[in-house]
Parts: C-alpha cells; sequence; structure tokens
C-alpha cells in the first residue's frame, strides 16, 4: 500500500499577511502509516480576538496525526477495518482530536500566559474572558480538514470550511463531506466552538481513490467562488505531474506557485496536503499549468 502513493503536505503564507507583516496561520501535516497515509491542512481565523490561532492550527494538525497513528500506526491500540468505520467510530475520533487539541492548548498557556500587550485589539467582550481565565483557548481558534487512506478504505473529517476533494479511478471528481450552512462568507464553524464536537463532518468509502486533496479556503478562494470545474483542473494536473516527474519535482513547483496563487486571488495563506497514486499518465508539466491558470486569475478581485 505505501509503495503505491506519494503524499505531500505544503503551506504558504498569503500575499496579505506578507504585506501587513502578519504570521502565517494556515498548518498542514502529512505522515506515512503502518499501512496507509494521513493528511490535514488547519487554518487559523487570525482575527484579532484569535491572537494565537497560528498555534491553533498546529495544535490541530499535531492532533490529528496523533488520533491517525493511534487508530493506524504501527502500535495502534486495536486494528480498525473497514466495517468499524460508522458514526460511533467518528464521534470517538474527532471527540478524541478535540480533547487533544485542548491539552496542546493548556500545555502552550501553561508554558506561556497570556499577555496583556496581546490584548491590545481584542474585542472588550473577549478581553475580560480572557483576563479572568475563562474561554482562553478561543484565542487559538482554527478549522481543520483532515484524511486517512488505508488498504481497503479511506476516510476524511472536516470542521469550518476549506475543501476536501477526491478523484476516483475512473475519474469522477467529487466532494464527498456534506457542506456546513454556517459557512458563509467569512464566517466559520471551529475547533473552539462550545459545540465543536456535534459540528465535524465526515465522508467514508471503501473504494480506494486516485487521489485525496485537502486544502484551507485560501486555495478555492482564489479561484473564485462556484469555479468547481477550474479547480478540478487545477487538481488535477497536480495529479499529473506527480506521476509523470515524481513527488520531488512537483513538490518543489507546487511550492513556487502557492504563493502566485494567493498573490492572484485570495491574499490569504494557502495550504494543500494530499495522497497520490503512483500511476503513469500522459499530461502536461504543472509548470506549465501554474502559467494558464496564473494568467486566468491576473486582474481577478480578490475575495
Amino acid at each position: 500500500m505505501v509503495n503505491r502513493f506519494d503524499v505531500f503536505s505544503i503551506t504558504r503564507i498569503g500575499e496579505s499577511h506578507v504585506r501587513k507583516s502578519k504570521p502565517c496561520q494556515d498548518s498542514s501535516s502529512s505522515e506515512k502509516l503502518a499501512d496507509g497515509f494521513a493528511v490535514c491542512v488547519s487554518d487559523g481565523h487570525g482575527g484579532s480576538d484569535y491572537f494565537r490561532s497560528d498555534r491553533g492550527s498546529r495544535f490541530a494538525c499535531e492532533a490529528f496525526l496523533e488520533a491517525a497513528k493511534r487508530n493506524h500506526g504501527a502500535e495502534s491500540v486495536s486494528k480498525v477495518d473497514a466495517d468499524a468505520l460508522g458514526d460511533t467510530f467518528f464521534r470517538s475520533l474527532t471527540g478524541f482530536i478535540l480533547s487533544l487539541w485542548h491539552d496542546r492548548i493548556s500545555e502552550d498557556l501553561v508554558a506561556e500566559p497570556i499577555r496583556t500587550e496581546e490584548l491590545n485589539d481584542v474585542s472588550d467582550c473577549m478581553r475580560d474572558r480572557y483576563l479572568s481565565g475563562v474561554q482562553t483557548h478561543t484565542a487559538y481558534g482554527a478549522t481543520l480538514i483532515g484524511a486517512v487512506v488505508c488498504k481497503g478504505f479511506w476516510y476524511g473529517i472536516q470542521i469550518g470550511d476549506g475543501e476536501l476533494i477526491c478523484v476516483s479511478n475512473n475519474a469522477e471528481w467529487s466532494r464527498p463531506i456534506p457542506e456546513d450552512d454556517k459557512c458563509v462568507g467569512s464566517v466559520t464553524t471551529s475547533l473552539c466552538d462550545d459545540n465543536a464536537v456535534n459540528e465535524f463532518r465526515w465522508c467514508f468509502s471503501d473504494s480506494i481513490p486516485e487521489a485525496v486533496f485537502v486544502a484551507t479556503d485560501g486555495v478555492d478562494k482564489s479561484f473564485g467562488l462556484e469555479q468547481t470545474d477550474e479547480i478540478d483542473s487545477f487538481y488535477d494536473l497536480i495529479i499529473k505531474r506527480f506521476q509523470e516527474q515524481g513527488r520531488a519535482a512537483a513538490i518543489a513547483e507546487l511550492s513556487q506557485f502557492l504563493p502566485i496563487l494567493s498573490k492572484k486571488g485570495s491574499g490569504d495563506d494557502v495550504s494543500i496536503s494530499g495522497v497520490v497514486r503512483h500511476r503513469a499518465r500522459s499530461a502536461k508539466l504543472l509548470k506549465d499549468a501554474s502559467k494558464r491558470i496564473a494568467g486566468k486569475l491576473c486582474g481577478k478581485p480578490k475575495k
């Protein structure tokens, strides 16, 4: 299984954050498991009330990978197979991830308590809460999308915005995780919500795909709203680049292109993680596609 796929994760700071000298709020991670792969991305909210969300996104990715290794790694507590992947499994998984995320935050607050100067731009309501030690985890608010591909099955989980995109062996594109009607405009559900454990969505399949990608909303917003075909073409070119030129070359070119995508598009941080099957296919190189897509994005207003 592990020799038939490539896995990767790339995060690049957004153009708007570069201009404003703000830290990157995105995080991404990927890892080989005993017989599969885990990939994830997380987008810290970045607003004044979420002044540690860059750490929150990193903690979210760490929590997801730890949960994936616990269930599917070489030293997993018990073997998880396709028959076990029902609502009970996913509710347990997401609850465990949330618990790990809160544990990371508690450790961080002990090591570095919130400083007065961090509250300069915080809203009055949240400042009072932070000073009294209430809901301090909100400062770390972030989204999370993760996927695990194993022998015989794969699944994805999500809270907040961004996208999980899957392409089958029949070249059929899908977004199998249900949409969240609470994610509208700049509003999103979050790991820091009081009801976060009930705001996760998930998908599962016993049909192993050609590729699975998870990406923060800075990517899809760079193409504009409802530009599904153009986004799918972008990911298809990534697949072909991996399959024709290899992992190192594909990662190098995608790493160079993502800042261009942000600059010409959303201006936001951009992160993509993915699992791509090895297979020889004929297609143009990703660098040619990058020029074409960048040309389409020129002059497009930022979302």
